[in-house]
């Protein structure tokens, strides 16, 4: 029987009855909508039941937690090829003509008084409820271009303020 105390049905296989194929390996299918794993041997003894899943009522699977609270909770590291976010609402918006472009005296000061960046999560918020990877991939997009558009302008006043020290030099040379 599983740890969560309740009956379930079992689905074992076995390379031999003498365990001379390996140890033997059980699924436990448990009421309360988890999956438990353990093997072993008649000579070695078995593991202990580990739970591998739980699916609770909602159809929220979980991995190592008890109670999912979306549709795939983990409790621990995930590894992956690959991930895909959807997001909407893509900041492009950035360099539309109407983007009003903080300056960086006033992102100066937001950051002296607020300690972050703006549109940016506070360390504690983040720290309490995480963060949609989606979402601060929107949000580090939104600062880069705002970065990019500050680099080209600052990009042509060094090009102006080069010009003009070289006429200056040119007319203080004559």
């Amino acid at each position: 029987m599983p740890a969560d105390g309740n009956y379930s049905t079992l689905l074992s296989l076995r390379g031999w009855s003498d365990d001379s194929g390996g140890p033997a390996h059980e699924l436990a299918f448990s009421q309360s909508r988890g999956l438990y794993y353990r093997s072993g041997t008649t000579t070695n003894g078995w593991s202990a039941w580990r739970r591998v899943l739980v699916e609770n009522i909602s159809g929220n699977v979980g991995i190592g937690i008890d109670v999912p609270q979306e549709k795939l909770s983990v409790n621990g590291n995930i590894r992956a090829k690959e991930i895909k976010v959807e997001a909407a609402n893509w900041p492009d918006y950035v360099f539309t003509s109407d983007y009003e472009l903080q300056s960086l005296k006033e992102v100066e000061n937001y950051i002296k008084k607020y300690g972050h960046l703006p549109h940016v999560p506070k360390a504690d918020e983040v720290d309490a409820n995480g963060i949609s990877l989606g979402e601060m991939n929107k949000i580090l997009l939104q600062k880069i271009e705002e970065l990019t558009l500050h680099l080209i302008e600052k990009d042509k006043r060094v090009t102006y303020l080069e010009e003009r020290m070289l006429r200056l030099e040119n007319h203080a040379d004559k």
